[in-house]
Order: structure tokens, then C-alpha cells, then sequence
């Protein structure tokens, strides 16, 4: 305001100095009231942008991890290579009563580790993945997969031979597979040395797993190259009839998960939607419902008290009018009056916001392993909306009550 009043060409244009001195007298007056919106904005921004952020990634997440019904995986090295729909059906469970479509495809271990995949990297992973750079880089055959697409209703993918191609949906390590394909032109697995077929990682789901996409970096390779791999996982991929009872069917599947002495294990759909919007889902519900309350409480206050001041001070524009100002010089003024007093919390908040967003946000990618900065863009959008609307409320307001008094005096 000093600096606004010490330039002349500006303080003494037009309805300026007016505007100088009552921007200057709301701050004076209103310092503790924009202090107080300046904390809640500062929550209010923080808690919106991670809940909204948080529950719009679980919901991407939740459609692209359930591609399939029902699948139950087998581990070979206790099973055995085993035929999992026979050994469902010896345990009361005949899969084809319910299902549509069935496949079961197999995953090998490389005989390199992801350690050596990702050599030459500066690499991070989330707790969560710490032991990955010592374990066996997954494989799977291009039949497999296509068949695995096809299951999902997906055009199936064409690899030559002596090609490979890299797969990867999770995350904690897609930056690092990424990087890997660029730096591995060639690659051998098997004894069989192959050719990248593209530049590009794949971000297919051929697998179901309880927490989602999960798939931390799979090689594509031809069929006759797996043949010298060991086996490690086998899967059933089953697409349900449309009037199979799903309930039904995890009861019976419940006992096979909770055999500890064979390595059955199953992922559902509707299981896996109640864990995507079991408890996650309520801390962003909640973190949402209390940013908006704050963000409504903060735009009420600011409407309140522009609203409060300028029917005290409406005779104060009787006057401008009076001594000849235009109505649009006086709405101008008023205009910018609400500008101002919106936008200094607003400013302040953005700033500390943009400094606890990123802290905040590497808190919760780290606790539930989901990827959601992509989205803070629309979610700061959608703050803005509701803000932005309180604001053009309250200009409006102000502007009918400055207008009806004109019309009085008149």
C-alpha cells in the first residue's frame, strides 16, 4: 500500500486513491480474520489436493488391476506344475459351472536379477520393495500374454523372434524399467541373446494380485525362449458367466487361500473392489469432507466480512457518485476490493501449500504404493471453482447493494 501511494501516476488515476485506502483500512482491520483463513486455506488446499488426488488414482488403479474375475495363482516350486482347474474341481469347486472363459499361463524366473537389470541406475524403491534388486526378473511368453489379452478382449501383440519387450504396471519401479529398456538394446536370457522390438514399456495386466497393479517389470519373450526357464508361478484366468453367484464362489475359494501346506492363492474382483474402497478410501473421503468444510469456511468468512464492510461503508460510493465517478469506475473499484481481499489469503495458502504438497504427497505414495501427483493439476482446479465461485458470488452481492442505494439517493 506504501509503495501503491507513493506512486503518483498511479494513486491519483481515476478512483485509485479510494481504492488505495480502503484496501489499506480492510487489512488494517482484518489482519487476524485473513491470518486465521490463511491456516485453514493452507489445510484446506493440502487436504483436497492428497484426497481427491488419492481417491481419483485408486479409482484408475481399481479398473485397470481387475481385468479378470477370478484368478488363482500356483507356485510351482510347491505345487508342482500342477493343472489348476483339476485341482479346484478335487476340492468341490468345478470352475467351468461359473466361468465363461478360462486360460492358464505360466511365469518364469530370468537368470538375472533385477539388480542387473536395472545396472548403472541410481535407484529408490519404496519399503516395501526393498528385496526386488535381489530377486529373479519375471518372464513370460508372447503366447501367453496375447492369450492373457485376449481374455480382457485386447488385440493380442506381435513379437518377432530373437525380439523382447518389457512389461511393467507398478509404479515403485516403472521409472526404473523405463530407463532399462533404453539402456538395454540387447539382452540375454536363456542364452539367447534378443533385440528390444520397442522403445516403449507396456503396462498390461496379465495377472491379478491383491495389491493392485503389482507387476514390478516382466520380460516378453519368444515361446521357445522360456523353454529353458524355470517355472515359477502358474495362473488361472477366469472370466465369470453372467449370472454366476460370485459370492458363492468365494466361499468355496476362502479354504483354498488359507491352505498353508499347498501355495494356492486366489485374487477376486469384487474382493479386491472392497479392499481399493475399504479403508484408503475412507481416509480420502475424510480428507476431502474436511478440506471442503474448511474451504466453505473460509470463503463464508471472507463473503461475511467484504459483504459486512461494504454496507457500512455504501454511503462512501454515494458520495463517489456524487462527486461525479461513472458506475462502471465504481464497480471497477469494487471488483478489485474483492480481488484483493480473496486473493492475499489465497496467495499466502498457495505458497505454503506448494511446499507441504510435496512432502505430503511422498508420505502417502510411500504408505500405499500409488502414484497420485498426476492428478493434483485437476484437484487444485476444482478448489479454485468453488473458491472462485464464492468470490463472483460476493462481488455480485456487494455490487447489488452498492447499486440499490445508489438508486435510493437517486
Amino acid at each position: 500500500m506504501q509503495v501503491a501511494s507513493a506512486r503518483k501516476c498511479f494513486y491519483l488515476k481515476g478512483l485509485n486513491t479510494f481504492l488505495v485506502r480502503q484496501i489499506g483500512s480492510k487489512i488494517r482491520t482484518n489482519y487476524l480474520v485473513v491470518t486465521v483463513v490463511c491456516g485453514l486455506l493452507t489445510i484446506t488446499i493440502c487436504a483436497v489436493s492428497i484426497g481427491a488426488s488419492t481417491a481419483l488414482a485408486m479409482n484408475k488403479m481399481s479398473q485397470s488391476a481387475t481385468p479378470y474375475d477370478l484368478n488363482v495363482l500356483s507356485n510351482v516350486s510347491v505345487d508342482g506344475d500342477s493343472d489348476i482347474a483339476a485341482y479346484l474341481a478335487a476340492h468341490d469347486i468345478t470352475i467351468s459351472n461359473y466361468a465363461k472363459a478360462t486360460e492358464q499361463i505360466s511365469v518364469y524366473e530370468a537368470d538375472m536379477t533385477y539388480s542387473e537389470l536395472f545396472e548403472g541406475q541410481k535407484v529408490k524403491f519404496w519399503p516395501i520393495d526393498e528385496k526386488v534388486p535381489d530377486s529373479k526378473v519375471s518372464v513370460i511368453s508372447i503366447s501367453d500374454l496375447n492369450r492373457a489379452l485376449a481374455m480382457q478382449n485386447k488385440a493380442p501383440i506381435t513379437l518377432n523372434d530373437g525380439q523382447y519387450l518389457l512389461n511393467c504396471n507398478y509404479n515403485g519401479t516403472y521409472r526404473y524399467i523405463a530407463a532399462a529398456l533404453q539402456s538395454h538394446p540387447e539382452i540375454t536370457v536363456g542364452g539367447v541373446t534378443l533385440q528390444r522390438a520397442e522403445d516403449k514399456v507396456l503396462q498390461e495386466t496379465y495377472i491379478m494380485t491383491s495389491v493392485g497393479n503389482n507387476d514390478r517389470g516382466t520380460l516378453i519373450v519368444p515361446d521357445s525362449v522360456t523353454a529353458s526357464l524355470e517355472k515359477d508361478v502358474n495362473a488361472l484366468l477366469v472370466q465369470y458367466e453372467p449370472n454366476a453367484d460370485s459370492n458363492e464362489i468365494l466361499q468355496k475359494m476362502i479354504p483354498i487361500g488359507l491352505d498353508s501346506t499347498h501355495g494356492y492363492r486366489y485374487a477376486e474382483k469384487n474382493m479386491m473392489y472392497e479392499t481399493f474402497y475399504g479403508l484408503d478410501a475412507l481416509v480420502s473421503f475424510l480428507c476431502c469432507y474436511i478440506g471442503l468444510v474448511f474451504l466453505l469456511i473460509c470463503a463464508a468468512l471472507l463473503a461475511l466480512k467484504q459483504l459486512t464492510e461494504t454496507t457500512d461503508n455504501v454511503y462512501r460510493y454515494g458520495l463517489l457518485q456524487k462527486l461525479g465517478a461513472g458506475r462502471r469506475q465504481i464497480d471497477h473499484t469494487l471488483f478489485v476490493q474483492t480481488v484483493v481481499f480473496f486473493a492475499i489469503p489465497l496467495v499466502v495458502a498457495g505458497v505454503y501449500s506448494a511446499f507441504l504438497i510435496g512432502k505430503a504427497m511422498a508420505v502417502v505414495e510411500e504408505f500405499m504404493n500409488i502414484h497420485i501427483a498426476t492428478n493434483i493439476g485437476l484437484t487444485i482446479v476444482l478448489f479454485l471453482l468453488v473458491y472462485g465461485s464464492y468470490f463472483l458470488a460476493t462481488y455480485l452481492s456487494c455490487k447489488r447493494i452498492v447499486t440499490e442505494q445508489r438508486e435510493l439517493e437517486v
